[in-house]
């Protein structure tokens, strides 16, 4: 790799176009190299695409953004897009561009004086991304017509961001409170490493910013959840599955109260002996309630000689008795099951 050299300016020194070109050929390189290396290309600011339902015509508001080359993209002004027919959906894209402008005045030379950088907007197929390009919204359309015939979706752009986090970097005191959506997060970009124990609370979720392709899996352990703030608006619909959560990671003291649906009970109680009932949750009836049985051995030279059920009544059978007892669960449901 050659040598990084800079312009060097002194008294009497003859200068030509090239000298002044090379000025400007060095401080976009560093800039650029800075933006490449140190940054995520995505939306850094604004280009926000709207319109409104029956309208063929979307609106992107001004705006930067960062491409993959560390080139900024820069939209100063509200920009139009007529929406093409037969597409029940696109795809608003960004791009860089550049080219000469402002010719010289001067008689008898030929030159431009200027050279505009300037974005390049673009409407593509929903799914077909053009290349360089940074993807802005997706648009449902009404394919005979053009028409929009649904929300603009401005979520699938990526945001510029620092691509050097460093495990654990993120405490609490980092992130504003709401600072955490869907938007700002990609996909499978929350793992165990990159979140400090205890540093996820409340106030820092954004209400549904947590959905399944947000999570890695098993990413999320006791130590990473602050107490009480697991609520039900915390959550979006289907986004916790059993992969996603390491075995016994959610206790009592994590789940706020109300977090669960008031049509659901649950009772866990550990050491029940032969013949002891499962506890009914608060609030339900026998009829409602599902009951379960996990052995627990006390005499493990008896291992594989014990039965351990439960029956409607949620009554536990744990035999032999003195040696097997049981950790009893009673999953209760409204209007039963």
């Amino acid at each position: 790799m050659a040598d990084v050299k800079r312009t060097n300016y002194f008294d009497r020194q003859f200068l030509r176009a090239r000298d002044f070109q090379d000025e400007q050929a060095y401080h976009l390189d560093q800039q650029r190299r800075h933006n490449r290396l140190l940054h995520t290309p995505g939306v850094a600011e604004g280009l926000v695409v709207s319109g409104s339902t029956g309208s063929t015509v979307v609106t992107v508001s001004p705006g930067v953004a960062v491409d993959a080359q560390g080139r900024e993209i820069v939209l100063s002004d509200p920009s139009n897009l007529t929406m093409p027919t037969g597409q029940a959906s696109v795809d608003v894209f960004i791009s860089y561009r550049e080219e000469p402008s402002d010719p010289s005045a001067e008689p008898g030379i030929t030159g431009f004086t200027r050279i505009t950088e300037s974005p390049n907007l673009s409407v593509t197929p929903a799914g077909i991304a053009p290349a360089g390009a940074l993807l802005l919204a997706r648009v449902p359309l009404n394919s005979a017509n053009g028409q929009i015939n649904g929300a603009i979706n401005n979520n699938v752009r990526t945001m510029a961001s620092s691509s050097i986090i460093g495990d654990g970097a993120i405490t609490e005191p980092k992130l504003a409170n709401n600072a955490v959506s869907t938007r700002t997060i990609q996909d499978n970009a929350v793992n165990a490493a990159k979140i400090l124990d205890g540093s996820v609370g409340n106030a820092e979720l954004a209400n549904n910013a947590v959905t399944a392709p947000k999570i890695a899996d098993n990413a999320v352990t006791t130590p990473k959840i602050a107490d009480t703030s697991v609520t039900n608006t915390k959550l979006a619909d289907l986004s916790i599955s059993t992969n996603k959560i390491q075995d016994a990671a959610i206790t009592i003291g994590k789940i706020a109260p109300g977090a669960v649906s008031p049509n659901i009970g649950v009772t866990v109680t550990q050491g029940l002996a032969n013949g002891v009932n499962i506890p009914i949750p608060l609030g339900f009836t026998k009829a409602e309630c599902l009951f379960f049985a996990i052995p627990k051995f006390i005499n493990t030279n008896n291992a594989t000689q014990f039965v351990c059920s439960v029956d409607a009544d949620g009554k536990v059978t744990a035999q032999p008795v003195g040696n097997v007892t049981a950790t009893g669960v009673a999953i209760a449901k409204k209007g039963g099951w």
